[in-house]
């Protein structure tokens, strides 16, 4: 029962975080920010989160009902905990750079109010060598986008 208390608690995080991804207008740097507090909200949970105090409180007892069996290690909660994280950190992990590139460039608050010839042209250069690879292999073509990118802004600033 302490188990599903501890599941409780980490799903509460974890449905969180998927339905702000779920978010059409979500900037990457909002993206990003969003698995950083889900991760730090999860290790939290290691000490134990809210459903599983309450549960706590009455060791071996829930709405007056005796509980048979042994509550869960905490070493067994610790590991589902770290490996959770480490999935997220793993799978959503980029490097500071692309990250500063990609909230300079694909959040229009950061453009400048007037056209800036060379605006994004470095940042735009990073996040395409970086992701590339998964462009191209998804179909599309990661040559074309400084190209792409040059006309956006001529539109963009008219």
């Amino acid at each position: 029962m302490e188990f599903a208390h501890f599941l409780a608690d980490v799903l509460r995080i974890l449905n969180r975080l998927s339905l702000a991804l779920q978010i059409r207008t979500m900037s990457i740097a909002e993206v990003l920010k969003l698995l950083s507090d889900a991760a730090t909200s999860l290790k939290r949970v290691k000490s134990p989160g809210a459903q599983l105090r309450k549960i706590q409180s009455t060791p071996g007892v829930l709405q007056d009902i005796q509980l048979l069996g042994n509550p869960p290690a905490n070493g067994t909660l610790i590991k589902t905990v770290d490996s959770l994280v480490g999935c997220l950190e793993n799978r959503f992990s980029t490097p500071d750079a692309i990250v500063d590139a990609a909230a300079t460039v694909l959040n229009f608050k950061s453009w400048p109010g007037e056209r800036v010839e060379d605006f994004g042209d470095t940042e735009i250069v990073k996040i395409v060598d970086y992701f590339g690879p998964v462009l191209d292999t998804s179909g599309f073509s990661s040559m074309d986008i400084e190209a792409e990118w040059t006309t956006v802004k001529r539109h963009a600033y008219g």
